[in-house]
């Protein structure tokens, strides 16, 4: 698998982990220190949250929450820059939410994400989520 297979694997692992509430397995997508800030729309900031336990965290307060089934679809993976050590990748996210036998679109946006080479794998070092809206 070439580097840009595994970044995006890594960043759909985020996506399947954050859904199934594997909060533990979570933190292994990021490096200790990593960055992660949350925009909704123009009313609000989250964050930055600084290193993996105060990002799983802040994403385990949000789930739980949550009653309904969330699920994160990202897509247009787009590097913006590679390099053996480094990239930085844009992508959308459109979240859907299932409860009581109905399926409906909860908001949609952006991650920018810088990743990085460790010797476990590419790693999220900072990432960013602009939502288009609340959620």
């Amino acid at each position: 698998m070439n580097d840009r297979h595994e970044i995006q694997d890594l960043l759909s692992r985020y996506g399947w982990l954050h859904d199934e509430r594997l909060f533990d397995e979570l933190g292994s997508v990021f490096t200790k220190d990593a960055r992660y800030t949350m925009r909704i729309g123009q009313e609000r900031t989250v964050g930055p949250r600084v290193g993996r336990d105060e990002i799983v965290g802040q994403i385990r307060q949000f789930k739980e929450s949550q009653s309904d089934q969330r699920r994160h679809v990202i897509s247009n993976f787009m590097f913006l820059d590679h390099s053996p050590e480094a990239a930085t990748v844009r992508s959308y996210v459109t979240v859907l939410a299932s409860a009581g036998g109905t399926t409906r679109v909860v908001t949609a946006g952006w991650y920018l994400d810088k990743v990085v080479a460790t010797p476990d794998g590419w790693r999220i070092a900072e990432k960013t989520l602009q939502l288009d809206n609340g959620f």
